[in-house]
């Protein structure tokens, strides 16, 4: 049978008989019973997270106390959780932090682009892009709005027809939030490249799902969130990439003590630490980090290529059964077919009002997100769900779907 095509259940119990990955399910906490196809909005808990903050709390907290910033991995974590990042990006150990949140990072790394192309005033992004990317460029357009300019590019357009030789940095997120439709990172970077100018990457709802290179595509920055597939806890720390080549040229526009090149030498003068080392601020979330360590201890024993395989399977499995099994209930995908197109969710658009299949999935154990007006998002995790999981969401979408339209009738 071909990967991601079940016909039945057998075929779906052989998909998972055969998954290398399926011990990993038995590494997080799940609730019986309960499916959360939301890994696109907070991935799940892994199992050594109670037992570790324990140990936090009680070793090093309270009993070591500030010896622990020497004697514990305080300070080393956001450079460990960088580098367990770093093999599902396809990036060296060195090049990715795990620090600061999503925002914060596009900040530093936008001006870093910026300060890199003096001579040119537009950065480009795209009309659906998140929110709060937007918000960050329209915060530098307003703060220096007679020499910054921010242009969107037509999402339903080529994106390559808008890379021109006046774009400083190209903008984007990988993955639409929505929809799941996602860009061809290679294509893109090889445009910028031939008219001068940088490219920034979100990918947040790439990384630890589908695969990425960010080496091999010759990207030259890159940031993501830490709590959606990567599992690293609600509110959790993000991550930056830089390309080598870009490291040690500009000085960072948020200076702080830890991005210090000698951070206990407190000198009054700032001195630029090597590499992506600069960008740290203050003091590291030291709580939070060791949440995220508990999963990045998990990535840091996977095969990305393993990761990357069980995800297009999950995905395609799941196209193929809401095609079969909600097709006849006006159910269409709203995420590309393509899967090379599609990124770590899958999109649905449900007749009517979206919001209430999802409230009606969730009294049935199925979690899913919603996004106005009525698309329903199914975020898949290669660690800790099975083909199981989705065919038993798809048998409950269904159920749902025909006591709607009984409803209806009535």
């Amino acid at each position: 049978m071909k990967i991601g095509n079940p016909v039945n259940y057998q075929d779906i119990i052989a998909l998972d008989d055969n998954d290398p990955l399926k011990h990993c399910k038995e590494l997080f906490e799940e609730r019986p019973g309960v499916i959360h196809l939301d890994a696109n909005s907070l991935g799940s808990m892994p199992k050594s997270v109670p037992a570790h903050l324990a140990h936090v709390f009680q070793s090093e907290w309270a009993d070591e106390r500030s010896a622990s910033w020497a004697a514990a991995s305080w300070m080393a974590r956001p450079m460990q959780i960088g580098a367990a990042i770093s093999r599902l990006i396809g990036a060296a150990p060195e090049d990715t932090l795990a620090y600061d949140n999503t925002t914060l990072n596009l900040f530093k790394l936008l001006t870093d682009a910026l300060k890199l192309n003096p001579d040119r005033q537009v950065i480009l992004s795209e009309t659906t892009t998140f929110p709060t990317n937007l918000h960050v460029a329209q915060g530098l357009e307003n703060a220096h709005s007679d020499q910054l300019k921010v242009a969107y590019a037509d999402p339903d357009l080529d994106i390559l027809d808008a890379i021109t030789e006046d774009v400083a940095v190209v903008y984007l997120s990988q993955v639409d939030y929505r929809s799941g439709r996602r860009f061809n990172m290679e294509q893109i970077n090889t445009k910028a490249r031939s008219v001068g100018a940088l490219t920034l990457w979100d990918l947040s709802h790439s990384a630890g799902a589908i695969p990425l290179d960010v080496e091999g595509t010759q990207t030259d920055f890159a940031v993501g969130c830490g709590y959606k597939y990567l599992c690293g806890g609600p509110g959790g720390p993000a991550w930056l990439y830089i390309n080598k080549k870009h490291q040690n040229k500009i000085w960072p526009e948020i200076s702080g003590w830890i991005g210090h090149a000698n951070i206990f030498s407190f000198s009054e003068q700032f001195e630029p630490a090597e590499g992506v080392l600069r960008h740290m601020t203050g003091s590291p979330q030291v709580i939070a980090n060791e949440i995220f360590w508990c999963a990045a201890e998990i990535w840091n024993s996977v095969d990305p290529h393993q990761v990357w395989a069980k995800h297009r399977s999950l995905s395609e499995t799941l196209v193929t059964l809401i095609k079969e099994q909600c097709g006849d209930f006006g159910v269409q995908l709203a995420s590309p077919e393509n899967y090379d197109e599609r990124g770590g969710h899958v999109c649905v658009r449900i007749p009517g009002d979206g919001s209430k299949i999802v409230e009606a999935l969730k009294k049935k154990n199925i979690t899913s997100s919603f996004r106005s007006p009525n698309a329903v998002r199914f975020g898949l995790s290669p660690l800790y769900h099975s083909h199981a999981d989705l065919w038993e969401a798809t048998q409950q979408l269904r159920a749902v779907l025909e006591e709607q339209a009984m409803a209806t009738q009535a």
